[in-house]
């Protein structure tokens, strides 16, 4: 019974100082494959942003505002904007820029709450009446 008893604790004792390879977490970050991923998509306003200008910065502008905004995609909030091409007037853009903040799009369906996107858009200004 001894010989069995020794044979059985050097079985365990081998498994016990068996050398294991080290388990390594996956950092890569989540990537939708681009053969399924849709590339673009149309977004409408659910909050459209609203602005007025006066007489006196009208006076200054000179072509519509383009303005690149950074975009949850979950809940269609608008993170960040910037202005890539100026009306001419700031205070133009100025205004613009405070009305994004207070605007929304529609979320995205089907697609992980924390994605962002950018979008660029062009924001024309009616003259004052």
């Amino acid at each position: 019974m001894s010989a069995f008893a020794d044979t059985k604790t050097d079985e365990l004792l081998k498994m016990l100082t068996t050398p294991v390879a080290e388990y390594k977490v996956d950092n890569k970050p989540y990537v939708i494959d681009p053969k399924i991923a849709k590339r673009q998509y149309e977004v409408t306003w659910r909050v459209q942003p609203s602005f007025r200008v006066n007489a006196e910065d009208y006076q200054s502008y000179r072509q519509p505002v383009k303005v690149e905004m950074i975009v949850e995609a979950g809940s269609g909030q608008i993170l960040q904007s910037k202005t890539i091409k100026s009306s001419g007037s700031l205070r133009v853009d100025q205004k613009v820029h405070d009305a994004l903040q207070q605007a929304k799009l529609q979320p995205l369906p089907m697609v992980e709450r924390t994605l962002r996107y950018s979008l660029v858009h062009e924001f024309n200004v009616v003259p004052p009446l």
